[in-house]
């Protein structure tokens, strides 16, 4: 075992022969910090590691974890899950918990990672997030044999927004304000709940206007047309009002729906500007982006009765947990509920009818 300076590097050389046997092995690493002081470090807890009898090429640093599991599942991974992945690594993960091995990352590493993220002035939700990739990645290394257990950490609690969404009268300013193929793609947004990657991708084989029902199956990362943000299908039925839109809509310069001039994807920035402004024309300085739509539609649902299992199904969630931040808007849906305990209005048998049978 070694210490050796290669181009201005420190680099830990160790040779070794495994205990089960075989031609030996070389292990080369860098040490946290390009000090001697660091690679001496790592030079003493590497001979540790061999004297107890542990694979010494086994012992891996979270950075070379992350750096193996971005290339191994990189095709599995959507563009957008990719870029978020590598933006938490570089900011916040790597520079935190990269030099630590696999083995030594517990709890408290991780907790005082969330708290350096707080104390940036960053959400709860950001942390979480953050959270959510070290735990991912950190199973995976269990899965491959990396690590022998999986820390357990509990989320942070989020605080509750309330979500925004247009009453009725303001989802009718929104479109009385658009014309033409805009128009049609907020009654889209607003009648099925469908996200702007999804508007954006919708194809006219998924559009059956006889059955009168969409098939949602792509979504869309940039310019780029993928599998929807669940990886899951989903069919959502026609409206009377937006069945007649698309049917008077129906075109054949592209396969998309709603395509660009030239018949290509529109551009996410194109759209996004083109509903601020409509949203100021309309006086509503509320219509921020195209997922108002998204939160209308589930609201105007939630708030005439729909259940939370159908919700969840018309929205593409993979889990009812994402659709309970609707709940709130069903204190008068309570109320009814509540109101069928009416003895007198509804014929049913209540506590004090039965108290004042007994009696």
């Amino acid at each position: 075992m070694a210490v050796r300076k290669e181009s201005g590097q420190y680099i830990v050389d160790v040779s070794y022969t495994p205990l089960s046997g075989g031609r030996r092995k070389r292990l080369r690493k860098k040490p946290a910090a390009n000090t001697l002081k660091a690679a001496r470090a790592l030079e003493r807890e590497l001979e540790h590691h061999l004297s107890e009898g542990l694979d010494a090429a086994q012992r891996l640093t979270f950075a070379e974890h992350a750096e193996r599991v971005l290339e191994i599942n990189v095709s599995n991974l959507k563009q957008g899950t990719q870029k978020s992945y590598k933006q938490a690594l570089r900011v916040h993960i790597l520079p935190a918990i990269g030099h630590l091995l696999l083995d030594d990352i517990g709890v408290r590493d991780i907790e005082k990672l969330r708290s350096a993220i707080i104390k940036k002035g960053r959400a709860a939700k950001t942390a979480n997030m953050v959270t959510m990739v070290v735990m991912k990645f950190l199973r995976l290394a269990h899965l491959w044999g990396d690590l022998r257990a999986v820390p357990q950490i509990k989320p942070l609690k989020e605080p509750e927004h309330d979500v925004e969404f247009l009453e009725p009268n303001e989802a009718l300013q929104l479109l009385d304000a658009a014309e033409g193929q805009l128009k049609t793609m907020i009654l889209c947004g607003l009648h099925t709940g469908m996200r702007i990657g999804e508007l954006r991708s919708l194809c006219w084989q998924d559009v059956d206007l006889r059955q009168r029902f969409v098939r949602v199956r792509r979504g869309a990362w940039k310019n780029e047309i993928q599998s929807t943000k669940s990886g899951r299908c989903r069919t959502i039925p026609l409206s009377d009002d937006l069945a007649i839109a698309l049917r008077d809509h129906r075109h054949l310069r592209s396969r998309l729906v709603f395509p660009d001039i030239d018949g290509s994807i529109i551009p996410y920035r194109t759209l996004l500007f083109q509903i601020q402004a409509l949203g100021k024309i309309a006086g509503l300085p509320k219509v921020r982006g195209w997922h108002i739509l998204r939160h209308t539609f589930a609201s105007t649902l939630i708030v005439r009765g729909c259940d939370l299992k159908s919700l969840q199904g018309l929205l593409g969630h993979s889990s009812i947990n994402m659709v309970l931040k609707y709940v709130h808007l069903t204190p008068q849906r309570h109320s009814e509920i509540i109101n069928l305990l009416d003895y007198k209005s509804n014929g049913v048998v209540t506590m004090r009818s039965l108290a004042s049978d007994s009696a």
